[in-house]
C-alpha cells in the first residue's frame, strides 16, 4: 500500500441516485465557517465561497478549489467538507473513508459512491494541474491523495462494466444482509484503518507525527506497544498461558490468504480472497478474475455478524469438525463457504459459476413457485437441490423467496400417499419423486422447520413402499415384481440418505435390500470380457453389460452404505473413470459427471485431485457467458434433450458446489 495522510478523514450520509443533486448534508450556517480546524484562514474562506456560491476561485495551486456533490471541495492537496450534524467544515481523511467533526465529535462513513466523488475531483484537481503546466507530466500528488479508493463514476474516467442487476437482485431483502468486502473493497484494509484511526484520533500531535508513516508501520508499532501491555499484566493463573497471535508479514497474499490481481481498468491492486486456477497474465484475464470475485461474494455471509436464523459460529464449527454423519449438510453454511472452497479443491471461478448459475435458474422459475423441464413442471426438485446446495434456505441467503416459492409449491403438490411426481406417468415419475423427496429432507435437516418434518417423512416413506422385491425401483412404483435398474436406484438411495441426515425414520432393511440390488448388478469382466476387480463395475440392470455411468453411481451408493474406502473395488474403479472415462468438453455427461465427482470427492486422495481438475475447467468453460441463457449450461450429451437447459444447469451447479454440498465420508474436515 503507498504512504498515507493522516490528516484526512471521512464519513457522510449516502448520496442520491444518478441524476440527483448530491449529499443530502445542510451546507454551514454563516456563523460557523469561522470555527473551523487548524487549516489556515485562507483555506477556510476560500472553501466557503466555493461551496456557498458554487464555483472554484483563483488559487495559487495549479489545481485550484474545485466544489462536488454535496458540498465536498479540493483545494489544493486538502479535501474538505461540512459536518451533517453542526455544519462546520471538517478536512476529509480520505484514505481512512471516515471524518470525524473537530467542533461536535460526529463520526461520519464515507460511503463507495462518495468515495468516487472525492477521486472524481482529484483526477480533475490532477488534470487541471497538467494542463497548467503544460508539460504533460502531474507532480506527485501527497499520499492522502494516492491513497487506495474505489473506481471513478462513469462521467469521471472509464471504469470496470458492473453488469446490471437481475430482478432477484434488485429486491429489497427481507433482512439486511451484512457488508461483505468486494472487490473494490480488499479486505482488512479499512478495518485496520479503522483501528489505526480510533488510537490517533485522541491526540492531534501523534496525528501530526504520523501522517507520513506507512500503514504497515503503524500497525506493527500498536501491535508491539500491546504485547508490551500484556507482557506486564500478572495473570492470576500462573500455570495457565494466553497466547496471542499478531502477524506483520506483508507479502502477495493478506491475512486471509487472497491474492492481489492490479485491476486493468483502475491500475488498483484488487484481493482475490479464493485460489486462482492460474496467474492471469493478460489485461482479459484479470478482468475474468476479478468479475468472477464479485460474482463468488454472493453467496457468502460474514462469519463475524450474528445472524438469527442460524446457530452460532462456535455451533456451526464443532458440528462440521466433529466427523459425526449428521453434520454431512453442516459444510453448506454461507459463513464457512470461502474455507471449504480453499479446502476441498474449489476456486474463485468455480464459485463465481454457481452464482450464475443460480441467478438463471432463479430467472426462469414459474410464477407458481415450480421449475419445468422442457414444459413439464417436474424439475422443481432438482432445482431446490441446487439451491440448497450452496447453503440457500427459505430463512437464509440471496434466495430465500425462490427457495419458499419452490417448496411451497412442492407441498401443495404432494399427494397423501407422499407422492411429489404431481400429473408425470412417464418414466420420469420416481426420478422427479426422489428429487423433490431430497429437497423436502435436506431443507428440513437445515432449518428444523417442524412443519416439514410430516410431509418428508411421508415422501421417505412412499420410497420404502415402493422398493421392489428385488431391493431395486423402477419407473412405475407399483409394479413390485418388476426388476429395479442401478439409475433410479441411485436417486431414491440418496433420498433416504438425506433423510437419514435429517433424523427421520428409514427401516434398516430398506437399506440392506439396497446392497443386495447392488449385488445382482455388479459385474466380474468389464465390457469387453475382461476380469476385473470384485465391485469396480456395474451395470444399468442385472442382464446388462458394465458401463462408466452405472459403475459411478453405484459406487457412490456403496459408499453411503458403508463400504470401507480401502475396498479394492473403488481403486480399481477410480483408476478406469479417470482413464477411459475422464471429463472432457468434447463429450459432455452430466449426468455421468454428477455421480462421478460426489464419488470421488468422497475417496479423495490422487484420484480426486486429478478428477477434480479436470471436472472443473470443463463445467466452468463451457457455462454460457452471456445472452439470453447467460448462466446456464447447454444441451449437449447423454439426457440431455429430456431435461433441457435447466436439467444440464442445475446438475452442473451440484458438481461445482460439492466442496461444500456433502462432508466427505472419509476424512475429517476441520474449519476455524
Amino acid at each position: 500500500m503507498k504512504g498515507f495522510d493522516s490528516s484526512v478523514r471521512l464519513v457522510f450520509e449516502p448520496l442520491p441516485p444518478q441524476g440527483g443533486s448530491g449529499m443530502n448534508i445542510p451546507l454551514p450556517g454563516e456563523g460557523d465557517w469561522n470555527d473551523l480546524p487548524p487549516v489556515g484562514p485562507a483555506l477556510s474562506m476560500n472553501l466557503k465561497s466555493a461551496v456557498t456560491e458554487g464555483h472554484a476561485r483563483p488559487s495559487s495551486d495549479p489545481g485550484g478549489r474545485i466544489v462536488g456533490a454535496g458540498g465536498m471541495v479540493i483545494d489544493g492537496d486538502v479535501l474538505g467538507c461540512p459536518c451533517p450534524d453542526c455544519k462546520a467544515l471538517i478536512p476529509i481523511r480520505l484514505w481512512l473513508m471516515v471524518a470525524d467533526c473537530w467542533r461536535c465529535k460526529a463520526s461520519i462513513e464515507l460511503t463507495e459512491q462518495q468515495e468516487r466523488e472525492a477521486t472524481r475531483l482529484i483526477k480533475q484537481r490532477d488534470q487541471a494541474r497538467r494542463n497548467t503546466t503544460g508539460n504533460g507530466r502531474t507532480a506527485p500528488a501527497p499520499a492522502a491523495i494516492r491513497s487506495i479508493s474505489a473506481p471513478p463514476r462513469e462521467d469521471a474516467a472509464p471504469s470496470r462494466a458492473v453488469p446490471p442487476p437481475t430482478p432477484a437482485q434488485r429486491r429489497a431483502p427481507a433482512e439486511s444482509p451484512p457488508r461483505v468486502a468486494t472487490a473494490e473493497q480488499p479486505i482488512g484494509t479499512r478495518k485496520k484503518a479503522r483501528a489505526t484511526a480510533a488510537v490517533g484520533s485522541t491526540d492531534v500531535f501523534l496525528r501530526e507525527a504520523f501522517r507520513d508513516l506507512p500503514a504497515w508501520l503503524i500497525s506493527l508499532l500498536l501491535h508491539m506497544a500491546l504485547l508490551v501491555i500484556l507482557g506486564l499484566i500478572p495473570s492470576p493463573e500462573q500455570h495457565k498461558v494466553e497466547r496471542l497471535t499478531l502477524s506483520t508479514q506483508l507479502n502477495t497474499k493478506d491475512a486471509l490468504g487472497g491474492e492481489k490481481v492490479r485491476d486493468p481498468n483502475t491500475d488498483e491492486e484488487i484481493i482475490i480472497d479464493l485460489p486462482i486456477p492460474k496467474k492471469p497474465r493478460t489485461d482479459e484475464e484479470r478482468r475474468r478474475i476479478i468479475k468472477a470475485d464479485q460474482d463468488a461474494r454472493e453467496l457468502r455471509l460474514d462469519p463475524n455478524q450474528p445472524y438469527p436464523n442460524l446457530p452460532t459460529m462456535d455451533a456451526k464449527i464443532r458440528q462440521i469438525n466433529s466427523g459425526r454423519a449428521a453434520g454431512g449438510l453442516a459444510a453448506r453454511d454461507p459463513r464457512v463457504r470461502r474455507q471449504m472452497v480453499t479446502a476441498e479443491g474449489g476456486t474463485t471461478l468455480t464459485e463465481a459459476a454457481v452464482a450464475r448459475g443460480l441467478r438463471y435458474m432463479a430467472k426462469v422459475q414459474n410464477k407458481d413457485g415450480s421449475w419445468s423441464f422442457r414444459g413439464e413442471r417436474g424439475a422443481t426438485g432438482l432445482a431446490l437441490m441446487a439451491f440448497l446446495g450452496a447453503g440457500q434456505t427459505s430463512d437464509v441467503g440471496f434466495y430465500k423467496d425462490e427457495v419458499s416459492k419452490g417448496v411451497g409449491y412442492l407441498l401443495k403438490l404432494q399427494k397423501p400417499n407422499g407422492d411429489l411426481s404431481g400429473k408425470t406417468s412417464s418414466n420420469q415419475r420416481m426420478y422427479i419423486h426422489a428429487q423433490a423427496a431430497i429437497a423436502l429432507c435436506e431443507l428440513f435437516a437445515m432449518v428444523g422447520d417442524e412443519s416439514l418434518r410430516e410431509p418428508a417423512q411421508r415422501s421417505v416413506d412412499f420410497i420404502v413402499k415402493s422398493q421392489y422385491a428385488d431391493g431395486g425401483w423402477r419407473y412405475d412404483p407399483n409394479a413390485r415384481k418388476q426388476r429395479g435398474d442401478t439409475s433410479v436406484v441411485g436417486w431414491q438411495l440418496m433420498a433416504l440418505h438425506s433423510a437419514k441426515l435429517a433424523t427421520l425414520d428409514v427401516p434398516e432393511t430398506t437399506f440392506n435390500n439396497v446392497e443386495d440390488f447392488l449385488d445382482t448388478v455388479q459385474k466380474a469382466k468389464d465390457s469387453r470380457g475382461r476380469a476385473v476387480t470384485v465391485g469396480s463395475r456395474y451395470a444399468y440392470q442385472f442382464n446388462r453389460p458394465p458401463t462408466h455411468v452405472m459403475t459411478a453411481e453405484a459406487l457412490l451408493c456403496r459408499q453411503y452404505l458403508g463400504w470401507s474406502d480401502s475396498h479394492p473395488g473403488f481403486d480399481s474403479a477410480a483408476r478406469y473413470l479417470l482413464k477411459s472415462h475422464p471429463p472432457q468438453r468434447s463429450a459432455p455427461e452430466m449426468y455421468y459427471w454428477y455421480y462421478a465427482t460426489q464419488m470421488l470427492h468422497h475417496l479423495g486422495g490422487e484420484h480426486w485431485r486429478q478428477w477434480n481438475e479436470k471436472m472443473r475447467d470443463v463445467l466452468v468453460n463451457t457455462q454460457e457467458p452471456a445472452g439470453r441463457h447467460e448462466g446456464s449450461w447447454p444441451v449437449r450429451g447423454g439426457h440431455s434433450a429430456a431435461g433441457g437447459r435447466l436439467y444440464m444447469t442445475a446438475l452442473a451447479v451440484c458438481c461445482l458446489e460439492v466442496y461444500y454440498r456433502h462432508l466427505p465420508i472419509y476424512r475429517k474436515v476441520t474449519v476455524e
